[in-house]
């Protein structure tokens, strides 16, 4: 009998254990779940103009990116570009690869409508993003950089940053696990905003614009990586998340619940939010110039990957940010 013991507690253990529901951990994470174009609205509606929201982009201690399409084990700088045609402002959000390798990520729609109002959509690249993945932000308050585009002076902004020369601010970081990011970057979405998600852009003669600074590098090496070959769902990312929402919802795991029309009443949102970042640069510059002189910023242990640019300007020593090896 007690040889007989052991082997009949184990199948016992094994037959409760099998009655016990398993919290299953979703693994079909996408590589657009590494930037969150409603954090990249928030910061931009807290941006005082365009060189203010590069900053935001890829400031290390925000780390509002997690995107790292080189695979050299770093996020990667997002430089900002701008197009202006007929008070109709086309932002792009280009992530730097390599020399001369540039990558749309996402683009920014800033004009106003019929009523003079200033109006802005976010549309995420179709490769990324799915397609008519379109974000229109109602904020809470008008946001500042509104009046920098219509000034009398205003100067198109493009920026002075390429692969091996950044900003002095700027540090290289190693990327989260995606679950980890989408839990940091939440508390840089401002809540008290709504996100509000549209079927077209609101500009029909923008076109022209987004072809004179479009950059695809990383699209013609991956040219069969779609939105939709990755994921196999009709739509876009929206649809995705919906999908997740509805097949995870007994699991532990669940995505952050998101406003996506704009019928939600603000006055019912919680007050008590986090405030997404306020950090400004340490010099605010008169012009639209760098606020201070670049440097190459190259990691202590460089991957073989990282080249300094050919035209790269005189370097100043740094170091990667510590602890995230």
């Amino acid at each position: 009998m007690k040889k007989l013991a052991f082997p009949f507690l184990i199948i016992l253990l094994a037959g409760c254990m099998a009655q016990k529901p398993v919290a299953v951990v979703p693994t079909n994470y996408d590589i657009s779940d590494n930037l969150d174009l409603e954090a990249v609205a928030s910061i931009f509606g807290e941006s005082r103009d365009l060189e203010d929201f590069e900053y935001r982009l890829n400031d290390p201690k925000s780390k509002i990116s997690n995107l790292d399409l080189n695979e050299d084990g770093y996020v990667d700088y997002l430089r900002v570009i701008e197009s202006v045609e007929r008070g109709i402002h086309i932002v792009g959000i280009q992530a730097v690869l390599g020399n001369d390798l540039f990558q749309d990520v996402a683009t920014i729609d800033v004009e106003k409508d019929t009523y003079n109002k200033p109006q802005v959509q976010f549309i995420g690249h179709p490769y990324f993003y799915g397609p008519n993945y379109i974000i229109q932000p109602l904020y809470y308050h008008s946001p500042l950089i509104f009046n920098s585009f219509w000034g009398p002076s205003y100067v198109t902004w493009q920026s002075p940053y390429y692969y091996g020369y950044y900003p002095s601010y700027y540090n290289y970081w190693r990327p989260y696990p995606v679950h980890q990011y989408i839990t940091h970057v939440h508390v840089y979405r401002n809540e008290n905003n709504t996100y509000k998600y549209v079927p077209e852009r609101r500009s029909t003669s923008v076109t022209p614009l987004i072809r004179d600074n479009r950059r695809n590098d990383y699209v013609s090496k991956k040219p069969t990586q779609t939105f939709e070959t990755r994921n196999r769902v009709t739509g876009n990312k929206q649809d995705l998340e919906l999908k997740r929402n509805t097949s995870n919802t007994r699991t532990s795991e669940k995505a952050v619940p998101r406003d996506r029309t704009s019928n939600t009443d603000r006055s019912s949102r919680p007050t008590a939010n986090p405030t997404p970042s306020t950090r400004q640069p340490t010099n605010t510059p008169s012009t639209r110039q760098p606020t201070s002189t670049p440097s190459t910023r190259k990691p202590t242990s460089t991957p073989s990957t990282r080249e300094p640019a050919k035209t790269t300007p005189q370097p100043r020593s740094n170091t990667k940010e510590s602890g995230r090896d």
